[in-house]
């Protein structure tokens, strides 16, 4: 899982306040996860992590076609972003 602790700050220019708003999205996007099923929570982590395989991989190792995986990857992303929407 993402410690958020263990971002480190870089010197890109980001203002920090831009940088608070930008954790504190990462936060509750995290937390919206967190509520999706075990299974899917180890897709989007495979999927968007270090050394992430292809969708084929996946499919493979969670026993799906590779179809399914993009499908499943979609859905996710999409709860994320509606999870950033709710205020």
């Amino acid at each position: 899982m993402v410690d958020l602790d263990a971002i480190r700050e870089q010197s890109d220019g980001v203002d920090p306040e831009q940088r608070a708003v930008d954790r504190q999205r990462l936060r509750k996007a995290l937390d919206a996860l967190t509520r999706r099923s075990e299974r899917d929570q180890h897709l989007f982590h495979d999927a968007y992590g270090p050394a992430a395989p292809s969708h084929r991989e996946l499919a493979q190792r969670y026993t799906l076609s590779a179809q399914r995986v993009t499908q499943l990857l979609s859905e996710i992303r999409a709860y994320l972003y509606a999870s950033l929407e709710d205020r």
